[in-house]
C-alpha cells in the first residue's frame, strides 16, 4: 500500500515538473514527502536499502508521468489551457493548510520579512522574459557539458518549493528541446539521439538534487520556523506564478467552469493525501509512545521480580544462619 501511494505521489510530482510554472518541490511538500525526500537525497548511502525502497516507487511514478505526461499534458495545455492549469492550482491549494500548521502563531518581524522577500522573488521569476529555444540537433563535447550544468541548475530549482524547474528550463531556452527528446524515447529512429541528450542532463539533475538537498536539510535543521515561512511563501507565490503563466488567449466561460471543477478535484486529491499522511504519522507516533510505555512497564516488572527474588534469597540465608 505504501509503495502504491508513493508511486501515485511520484506520478503527480512528475506531471508537475512538466508544466512551466508548476513546482515539483511544492507538490512534494503538499503530498507530505518533502522532508523525507530531502533527508534521503542528502544521505542516500547511509541507509541504502530503506532509501531505495522510498525513492524507487517515486522515480517509477515520475518516469511514467514524464513519458505519458509529455503527450497528455501537452495536449491539455494546447486544447484546454485554463482548465488544465486550474487543476494544478487546485493541487497546490489543497495542501496549504498542512504547511500553515507548521508556522501557526509563530509570527515575528523576521519571519514576515522572509515571507515577503521570497514571495516577491518567485513572482518576479515567473514574469521574466522566456528565452529562445536552443537547438540540440548537433551533439558535441561543449553541448554535453552545457547539458550537465543545465540539468544541475534545473534539479536545484525543481526541489525548491515554488520554483518551477520547467520554467527555469524555458528561461534558459532548453525546455522544448528536452521535452521533445523525452517524447522521442518512444521512437526507435530517434531514441539514440534522445539518450545522448538526456544522459548528461540526467547526471546533472542527480548531482544538483543531492547538493541542494544537503543545503535544505541544514536549513530545516538549523532554522525550521524560518524555513517553513519561506516554504509557505514559495507555495503561495507558485499559485500566482501558475496563473500569470496561464494561456488566457482563448478564454471562454465553458472552459472556466470546467477549470473550476478540476480545481476542486485537485484540492480534494491533495487534501485527502495530506490528511492521510498526517493521521498515519500521528498513529505511528502514538504506537511508538505505547511501545515505550510497555517497555518501561516490563522493565519495572522485571526489576520488581528481581527485588522479590533477592529478598527471598536473603530470607533463606537468614533462616539457614538461625538453624545453625
Amino acid at each position: 500500500m505504501n509503495a502504491i501511494l508513493l508511486l501515485l505521489k511520484g506520478f503527480i510530482m512528475g506531471i508537475a515538473n512538466i508544466i512551466p510554472g508548476v513546482s515539483g518541490g511544492t507538490l512534494a511538500i503538499i503530498l507530505g514527502i518533502y522532508e523525507k525526500l530531502i533527508d534521503v537525497l542528502s544521505s542516500f548511502w547511509k541507509n541504502l536499502k530503506k532509501n531505495i525502497l522510498f525513492v524507487l516507487p517515486l522515480l517509477i511514478g515520475m518516469g511514467i508521468a514524464l513519458i505519458a505526461g509529455s503527450f497528455v499534458i501537452d495536449w491539455g495545455l494546447k486544447n484546454f489551457p485554463i482548465a488544465t492549469t486550474l487543476f494544478f492550482v487546485g493541487l497546490v491549494i489543497g495542501g496549504i493548510p498542512f504547511i500553515y500548521m507548521k508556522v501557526h502563531k509563530k509570527y515575528n518581524v523576521v519571519n514576515v520579512i522572509i515571507f515577503i522577500i521570497i514571495f516577491a522573488l518567485v513572482v518576479l521569476l515567473s514574469i521574466l522574459t522566456v528565452g529562445s529555444n536552443v537547438s540540440l540537433d548537433k551533439i558535441d563535447f561543449l553541448l554535453i557539458v552545457k547539458l550537465f550544468f543545465v540539468g544541475a541548475i534545473t534539479a536545484a530549482t525543481m526541489i525548491i518549493p515554488g520554483i518551477s524547474g520547467s520554467l527555469v528550463l524555458m528561461n534558459m531556452g532548453y525546455y522544448e528541446s528536452i521535452v521533445e527528446c523525452v517524447k522521442n524515447l518512444t521512437k526507435i529512429s530517434s531514441m539514440g539521439h534522445s539518450i545522448c541528450v538526456l544522459l548528461p542532463f540526467g547526471i546533472g539533475v542527480i548531482i544538483g538534487l543531492v547538493l541542494i538537498a544537503k543545503l535544505i536539510k541544514w536549513l530545516l535543521r538549523k532554522f525550521p520556523i524560518q524555513s517553513y515561512f519561506g516554504i509557505l511563501a514559495f507555495v503561495i507565490a507558485s499559485i500566482v506564478s501558475i496563473i500569470i503563466r496561464m494561456d488566457k488567449s482563448d478564454f471562454n466561460i465553458g472552459e472556466l467552469m470546467l477549470g473550476i471543477l478540476l480545481m476542486g478535484i485537485g484540492i480534494f486529491i491533495t487534501f485527502i493525501l495530506g490528511w492521510y499522511d498526517k493521521n498515519r504519522t500521528n498513529n505511528n507516533q502514538t504506537i511508538g509512545e505505547v511501545s515505550t510505555i510497555d517497555s518501561s512497564s516490563e522493565e519495572v516488572i522485571v526489576e520488581q521480580n528481581n527485588e522479590n527474588t533477592n529478598d527471598e534469597n536473603s530470607d533463606e540465608k537468614k533462616e539457614d544462619v538461625t538453624d545453625e
